[in-house]
């Protein structure tokens, strides 16, 4: 069931808006209105999504390479393993082989009386992808620390149960290429978190879909 499904799902770290999530009497739309970094940062809103207690809603955020591409192009930090946070000298560009994501399961606290929910989905690459990217590094004893992409392709999904009140399934979808601009230039490192930082990306919608399952 749902809620298990919800259970089951461990909350990661991309920020953006979506907007627009109706009633299970009303099909769903779901926009992305701003994406940011520290990996990738997601704020959802949603409108008329009812009662989430009743009925629960999970959230996903998906990078992905652009179309026609195998990676995604980005950029990662690099540091000391141990107890000791040094940064490598530089950032560097780096390849992402695959998609990562994050599923987010609406919390009541998030939701209005009229049902407009608002609450962050933060995407980020899994610690195998991460590891994937020491070769980056300058040096051969130091870890990628965090990874940016500076153009991928985002997906932003509502899933939840169906108009039959018995399936569980991605209900609206909507799909977008964003990209940093000089992305080399713009990305900065925060020592405090050990994160790149920079401007919200310039995404542009591909695709929507809205069913009921």
């Amino acid at each position: 069931m749902l809620r298990k499904f919800l259970a089951a799902i461990s909350v990661m770290s991309f920020t953006m808006t979506i907007i627009g999530l109706s009633s299970h009497a009303l099909a769903l739309n779901i926009t992305l209105s701003k994406a940011s970094t520290n990996s990738v940062h997601c704020t959802v809103v949603a409108t008329g999504a009812g009662n989430v207690t009743k009925d629960p809603l999970v959230f996903s955020c998906i990078v992905a390479p652009l179309e026609q591409s195998s990676s995604i192009t980005g950029l990662v930090v690099c540091g000391n393993p141990g107890k000791k946070t040094n940064t490598s000298p530089g950032i560097q560009l780096a390849e992402l082989t695959g998609s990562f994501s994050e599923f987010d399961p609406v919390s009541p606290k998030s939701c209005d009386k009229n049902g407009k929910c608002t609450q962050e989905v933060v995407a980020e690459p899994n610690g195998d992808q991460l590891t994937s990217l020491n070769a980056a590094c300058p040096n051969p004893n130091w870890v990628a620390k965090d990874f940016v992409p500076c153009a991928a392709t985002v997906t932003v999904q509502g899933i939840g149960l169906c108009s039959d009140k018995i399936t569980e399934g991605v209900r609206a979808q909507a799909t977008y290429s964003c990209v940093i601009p000089n992305c080399e230039a713009v990305l900065t490192y925060d020592p405090a978190t050990q994160t790149l930082v920079g401007p919200d990306y310039t995404c542009t919608k591909v695709s929507e879909s809205s069913q009921s399952c």
